[in-house]
């Protein structure tokens, strides 16, 4: 069974908060770690509350990540 991306969570903080600091603090291990997860799950992440509040930057590397056809089942 595959988890709804937006409900998954550290803590108080969601996946893709987690994935915003990891950003901001330029955690480079954080945030390949948070983007596995957002490939696991990569429409539901599209389609989550939390995208919408990333900066263009971090949605940029999100949709790179979709559109990557190495990263291609």
């Amino acid at each position: 069974m595959r988890t709804d991306f937006s409900t998954i969570y550290y803590g108080r903080l969601s996946l893709l908060k987690i994935f915003k600091y990891a950003n901001k603090f330029n955690c480079e291990r954080l945030q390949e770690t948070c983007l596995f997860f957002i490939e696991e799950s990569y429409n539901e992440v599209l389609a989550s509350a939390g995208f919408e509040d990333l900066d263009k930057e971090e949605i940029i590397k999100i949709i790179r990540l979709g559109n990557d056809p190495k990263k291609k089942k």
